[in-house]
């Protein structure tokens, strides 16, 4: 995959690497704007055991939406760490002219897990490596 052949000169890793970390930059800060808002503590809270079921249910998905953040801030850091190494290189695209791919790293898609269509989707955009390890 690292031949050039027709395809042009060796792949920069740079791009990709500020991609991912200009990702991870934004995961990081939507969660440290959000988890102030809607903490995991507040669930041991006495006062949450009084709100009704539709503020609970209300609270308890947008926990969950601020948690998933700093999995994403991480994920986006190794994916980083790995394209700038080089390791996560996968290959050219079969568009004209063909481009550097650098997914072998990506572990999760986060607009596949947030706009998944079904809960079946989610495991194979969540913790993608690990997903394709199991599968195969």
């Amino acid at each position: 995959i690292w031949s050039p052949g027709a395809k042009g000169s060796k792949p920069s890793p740079y791009g990709a690497t500020i991609r991912a970390l200009l990702q991870a930059g934004f995961c990081m800060g939507l969660y440290l704007n959000l988890v102030p808002y809607f903490p995991l503590s507040k669930f041991t809270d006495p006062s949450y055991h009084e709100w009704g079921f539709w503020k609970k249910l209300g609270y308890q998905y947008m926990s969950g939406f601020t948690a998933r953040w700093k999995y994403y801030f991480i994920w986006s850091i190794s994916e980083a760490s790995i394209i700038i190494s080089g390791l996560g290189f996968s290959g050219w695209t079969d568009s004209s002219p063909p481009k550097p791919r650098w997914d072998r790293a990506k572990n999760v898609d986060i607009l596949g897990v947030e706009l998944a269509k079904s809960a079946v989707v989610i495991p194979a955009v969540w913790n993608i490596q690990v997903s394709t390890w199991l599968r195969h």
